[in-house]
Order: structure tokens, then C-alpha cells, then sequence
């Protein structure tokens, strides 16, 4: 129906300041991870936001790209995110956060604007498979329910290849576009 979606995606390699814990041990069912630090690489889908009156304008990003045009960003090493994790296969996410470093200012048709530098990704309370994106003022702008991931790195690494961004009903409102809730709007690695 509209363009494609925001691509987020969301890379938590193995550094010394990153990585996966297995706390289950080799528990048979089902094992309780976390994962953090990292990098996280976000593709908005800029045509889509103009219609809607949206402008997303990057500040203090990293010097990475990859073929799909993703501007990255670091993780902090603070928090993490919590998810269970049954035959190789991310069942849901149990708690935490990850917050970005930089980011995005939102520049908005009536000429305010959203800061999302320094994001919030937090695990929804409501449902464990979705990710609110939460800017520093506690509002929830977008969300991300759709992820492609990988336990890479021999089981080291949670590697999301691909997480749709949407439109939550706080943007559509705020934006004065109703029917956008739930727009693909940008993905995330």
C-alpha cells in the first residue's frame, strides 16, 4: 500500500564490551539470554516520511555504511536486554533496554521536532516480541515487531539482520496523520 519500510538493524557483536550470556547453562527446553553493547544501523525510508511531514536528520553517527545504506550508530554498554531463547529460536524478550548513542532529530511539519538522539530501545511490557523505540522525554514514537536475528558467533553474538520500525499511535497523532499507525516507516539492524 505505501513505500517500503524503516530497516533498523541491530548488531551485538562480540567485543570486549559486547556480547551474549548463555545463564541457562545448556539448559535442554529452553535457556535465558542477554545481550548487549554493540552497533546499531538504522534505514529510514525518507520518501514515506516526507509524505507524512517528517524529516529525519542524523547527529553523531559513526563512520560505518553497508550496502543497504544503514546510518550506525554505537550501543552503550549499559543495560541490556534479557530474551528467552528455545531450540536456537528467540522466543520472546523477558526485560531490559538498549540505549543508542547519537541519533536522529525529527524536524515535523509544523516546524517542532522529536529528539531521538540517545533512543531507548525497550522490551513492551504488553508483549515480549516488541521493541518501543522511547526518546529521552519517555515518549514511545515507533516501535519494532518484526525481527530477523541470528545467534551468530558460535552462540556469542545476537545478530538482528532486520526489525521493522512503525508508526505508533503518539506519531500518527502527533503528526496529524491517523491512518499512518503502524507504517513501515524505517529497519533496523
Amino acid at each position: 500500500h505505501h513505500a517500503l519500510a524503516f530497516v533498523l538493524a541491530v548488531a551485538l557483536v562480540p567485543l570486549a564490551s559486547a556480547g551474549v550470556v548463555d545463564k541457562a547453562q545448556h539448559a535442554a527446553a529452553q535457556q535465558s539470554w542477554s545481550a548487549w553493547g554493540g552497533d546499531i544501523g538504522v534505514r529510514w525510508n525518507r520518501d514515506l516520511l516526507n509524505n507524512i511531514g517528517v524529516v529525519a536528520k542524523p547527529v553523531e553517527q559513526t563512520t560505518q555504511h553497508d550496502l543497504r545504506r544503514h546510518e550506525w550508530f554505537a550501543l552503550r554498554q549499559s543495560g541490556g536486554l534479557q530474551f528467552n531463547v528455545r531450540n536456537g529460536s528467540l522466543e520472546g524478550f523477558t526485560g531490559g533496554s538498549l540505549q543508542m548513542r547519537g541519533g536522529y532529530v525529527l524536524t515535523l511539519r509544523d516546524g517542532t521536532s522529536i529528539d531521538l538522539r540517545n533512543l531507548t530501545l525497550r522490551v513492551r511490557a504488553a508483549d515480549p516480541k516488541i521493541l518501543d523505540v522511547v526518546s529521552g522525554d519517555g515518549n514511545v514514537w515507533f516501535y519494532s515487531d518484526r525481527l530477523m536475528f541470528e545467534l551468530a558467533n558460535n552462540n556469542h553474538t545476537l545478530a538482528v539482520r532486520a526489525a521493522d520500525v512503525r508508526v505508533t499511535q503518539a506519531l500518527a497523532d502527533r503528526i496529524g496523520v491517523p491512518e499512518s499507525v503502524g507504517w513501515e516507516v524505517a529497519d533496523m539492524a
